[in-house]
């Protein structure tokens, strides 16, 4: 079972978060609480905040740029998943169709 955690302990635990930061982020859909319903929050969630804190604060990024920079992250994420998938896909097929894979891979784009 995933653990999760109320606001409060999120705004105790992130150096630089305030509840109205938090609430500005959770209005502005830059973080979503793992569980909505009393707005509780995973480990993930609170990593991702931590990460916009340390944007806003180190960088000094406001809202449309956070927003901006963490739908690039995501894009990311997104497709570094993809590539794992495809990558068990690939090793799940037979050697002669792996090398055909690897040949194409190594020529590049035609």
């Amino acid at each position: 079972m995933t653990e999760l955690f109320t606001a409060d302990q999120l705004v105790a635990t992130v150096p630089g978060l305030t509840p109205d930061r938090l609430l500005g982020f959770l209005s502005a859909e830059l973080v979503i609480p793992a569980a909505p319903q009393g707005a509780r929050f995973s480990r993930t969630d609170i990593a991702r905040v931590q990460f916009l804190c340390e944007l806003a604060d180190d960088l000094g990024l406001e809202e449309p740029s956070l927003a901006v920079v963490i739908a690039l992250v995501d894009t990311l994420h997104a497709a570094r998943n993809d590539l794992y998938r495809l990558a068990l896909a690939i090793a799940a097929e037979p050697p002669a169709v792996r090398s055909r894979i690897g040949m194409m891979l190594r020529q590049g784009p035609t």
